[in-house]
């Protein structure tokens, strides 16, 4: 009787499994690659550096550059690490440079969640043709890494 009763379920449930899920139509996301985050100007605070601007500094450390964009601060350790800070207070301690993110060519140089106090100096920001900042929360488009903004480096 037990054995009936397991058989009975079971056949009843594979019967029926098939009116349980309904049955949704395809949906297709897609997505353009912006050429440049100014793109955005109405949308986000976006600063931008050309190359002329760069050349003039003879930046040394990427702090250099960065002094001359409003709203922006690098702190400079001893040696190459840094502290950035876009919008925010200076973030310290494990994983506080994990809320800005770094691009290369709008390509991201770190995956998402992780960081390095040397982000800047392993995107060449001191040649670099051009450099943009989006100032603010940028995550929805970019990840989790632009809680607090974004860094741009545009090679010449």
């Amino acid at each position: 009787m037990r054995l009936q009763s397991l058989f009975l379920c079971s056949l009843i449930s594979i019967l029926l499994n098939g009116q349980l899920f309904a049955e949704y139509e395809e949906v297709v996301v897609s997505a353009k690659k912006i050429e440049s985050l100014t793109y955005w100007v109405d949308d986000f605070s976006v600063f931008s550096l050309s190359s002329e601007d760069i050349k003039k500094l003879d930046p040394q450390h990427p702090k250099q550059i960065f002094t001359r964009i409003p709203g922006i601060w690098i702190s400079r350790g001893s040696g190459q690490e840094h502290l950035t800070a876009i919008r925010s207070p200076v973030l310290t301690g494990p994983g506080a440079c994990g809320s800005f993110l770094i691009l290369e060519n709008g390509i991201p140089i770190r995956p998402s969640g992780f960081c390095n106090v040397n982000g800047l100096l392993e995107a060449n920001s001191e040649v670099a043709g051009k450099i943009e900042v989006i100032k603010g929360p940028a995550s929805s488009l970019y990840g989790a890494n632009a809680m607090h903004g974004l860094i741009n480096i545009i090679p010449p």
